[in-house]
C-alpha cells in the first residue's frame, strides 16, 4: 500500500486505523471524538475494501472574526477591503471567507479563503475532496508538498476576535471547549501561509507547539496557532529566507485569555454563528 497521502510521519498525537468495510458515516463520529480525517487510502486486499485514514484531534479549526467596521475602527492606516459581518464562530471545514493582509499588498485587508488550495488541484469539486489543508505545522512547513512552494514567498495575517480549541477533562478525550482570546486586544492576528488559486486567494493557519498555558488547555495535541503580535506583524509579512521566518514561527510568549464555552467544536445542526456560543459556562 502507498505511502499515506503526504502523510509518511504521523506525529505522537495522531492515530492511524484501518478498517475493513468501514461505513464512511463513521467519519462523522470521529469528528464527534473530536477529531477529522487527513487524508483516505484505498485498496483491495483478498477482495476487502481496506481504507486507511489518518485522523488528528482538532488544532485551530474553529474560529471567531470581525466585521469591517470593526478593522476600520482598530486598522484606521488600512484599507478594508473585507466586507463581511462579524462571524461568531465558524468552523475551517466549511472553507470560509475570513479577512486577511497578504504580504504581496500590506496596507489592505482583503479576503480569502480558509483551507489552502495549492496550484495543481484542478476545479472546486477537487478543491473540496483535496486533504487536510485548513492548518500548516511550523515544524514541517518547508517540506510538505502544499506548503513548501508557498511559505517563502506567500505569508498572511488573519484577523480574529478569538478561537476555539478542545480540552481534554480526563487528559485522554476532549470533551469540552474553550474560547482563546487576547488579553490586550479584541482583534489580534494568526499568521497564515497563503495561495492564489482560480480567481481567489486561499490560506492555510500556521500552528505551533503549545505554550505553557495552551498546553493545559489543548492538552491532547498539545498545538496552538502562531499569534503575530502588533510588533512582529511588518516582519511577518516581510521576511526573507528560512532562517528568518523560522525565527517567527515559535510559540506565543505572552498571555490569554481563556474560558470554558458552549461545545461548538462537536455541534451538529444547530447554528453556532451566534453571540452566545462565546460566553462562558
Amino acid at each position: 500500500m502507498a505511502r499515506l497521502l503526504g502523510y509518511p510521519n504521523i506525529p505522537t498525537h495522531c492515530l492511524l486505523f484501518q478498517v475493513a468495510n468501514l461505513d464512511l458515516r463513521y467519519l462523522s463520529a470521529l469528528e464527534i471524538l473530536g477529531c477529522y480525517t487527513l487524508a483516505i487510502e484505498v485498496d483491495v486486499i483478498q477482495n476487502a475494501l481496506i481504507l486507511q485514514i489518518a485522523y488528528i484531534c482538532f488544532m485551530c479549526y474553529h474560529t471567531a472574526t470581525p466585521d469591517a467596521n470593526a478593522l476600520r475602527k482598530t486598522f484606521k492606516d488600512l484599507t478594508v477591503l473585507y466586507n463581511q459581518p462579524e462571524i461568531f464562530h465558524v468552523s475551517g471545514f466549511t472553507r470560509p471567507t475570513l479577512p486577511v493582509t497578504l504580504n504581496t499588498n500590506i496596507d489592505e485587508i482583503v479576503p480569502a479563503r480558509w483551507k489552502l488550495i495549492p496550484f495543481w488541484v484542478k476545479d472546486e469539486a477537487a478543491a473540496d475532496k483535496y486533504a487536510n489543508t485548513l492548518n500548516a505545522r511550523n515544524d514541517d512547513i518547508f517540506e510538505k508538498a502544499s506548503y513548501k512552494n508557498a511559505i517563502g514567498k506567500y505569508r498572511g495575517l488573519l484577523y480574529v476576535k478569538g478561537f476555539f480549541e478542545p480540552h481534554a477533562s480526563d487528559g485522554k478525550k476532549n470533551d469540552q471547549t474553550y474560547f482563546i482570546q487576547d488579553l490586550s486586544s479584541e482583534i489580534f492576528t494568526l499568521g497564515v501561509v497563503w495561495s492564489p488559486w482560480k480567481d481567489y486567494n486561499t490560506f492555510s493557519i500556521i500552528t505551533t507547539e503549545a505554550n505553557e498555558q495552551m498546553a493545559e488547555i489543548h492538552n491532547v495535541g498539545k498545538r496552538m496557532p502562531l499569534i503575530i503580535p502588533p510588533d512582529l506583524r511588518h516582519n511577518w509579512l516581510l521576511a526573507e529566507g528560512r532562517e528568518e521566518i523560522e525565527s517567527l514561527m515559535v510559540p506565543y510568549a505572552g498571555e490569554l485569555k481563556a474560558h470554558q464555552t458552549f461545545r461548538v467544536t462537536s455541534a451538529r445542526g444547530v447554528d453556532t454563528n451566534r453571540p452566545e456560543v462565546q460566553d462562558p459556562i
